[in-house]
């Protein structure tokens, strides 16, 4: 799975030969086993710290965190690893490193909506690589403005129906969200991004479905619709 994040990993069992790799090559970031032959991944830690290799680390282990020192760590993966844990794990320290560093204070919101669209575009990658008869793509304006509809749109997709009773059960939902309104207001800027900021990473996307380009008259058309 590394391969479809576009991610190119080496590895070794060996803490030694590990030592080596990094002595010779430039890496982005380093996993540790807590388990290993001759020293554990706290020791292989402080091994590659006494180096001089500042690369983000990563300790994997049975035992959780404390095991670990913050000061050797930036993170910790449990087993057995979930591969949704793997990825953001990656996907968070990789984006933290590469954050400017004049742009201290938004940082982490900067980080996060980095993270989303990494994620967002790893889900349309999918699309490669699993049947069509069991990805299905919906639009957020699809499941507001009629989440019932596109519930029975998923159960159709997958060659199914739903029972007389789900389908009674979900009428009732989505007349209480439509009379629903969120107390929460949220912007882009809130995350230190901008709607430009997102078509920029995302025009491929936004070309591919048709989205109207932020700012522009169909845009605001649509978000005037949205509203009323």
């Amino acid at each position: 799975f590394y391969a479809k994040w576009g991610m190119v990993v080496q590895d070794s069992e060996f803490p030694a030969r590990a030592l080596e790799m990094l002595g010779r090559a430039s890496y982005d970031l380093a996993i540790l086993d807590m388990h290993m032959p001759d020293m554990d991944g706290a020791m292989l830690a402080a091994a590659i710290r006494k180096a001089g290799h500042p690369l983000p680390l990563v300790l994997f282990s049975s035992h959780g965190r404390k095991e670990a020192t913050d000061s050797l760590f930036a993170a910790t993966l449990a087993k057995p690893l979930r591969q949704s844990q793997l990825f953001d794990t990656l996907v968070g320290l990789l984006t933290k490193d590469a954050a400017p560093k004049a742009a201290a204070a938004p940082a982490k919101p900067r980080m996060d909506a980095e993270m989303a669209i990494r994620q967002y575009r790893y889900a349309l990658e999918l699309r490669k690589v699993i049947p069509a008869s069991q990805f299905l793509v919906i639009t957020y304006d699809e499941i507001t403005r009629d989440p019932g509809k596109t519930v029975r749109r998923i159960y159709r997709h997958l060659g199914m129906e739903p029972s007389p009773a789900f389908d009674a059960r979900l009428r009732e939902a989505t007349t209480n969200q439509r009379a629903w309104k969120s107390e929460h207001d949220y912007a882009l800027e809130d995350f230190g991004i901008t709607a430009d900021w997102v078509y920029e990473r995302l025009k491929d996307v936004y070309d591919e479905f048709g989205f109207a380009k932020p700012g522009s008259a169909s845009d605001d058309a649509h978000r005037a619709g949205a509203s009323a």
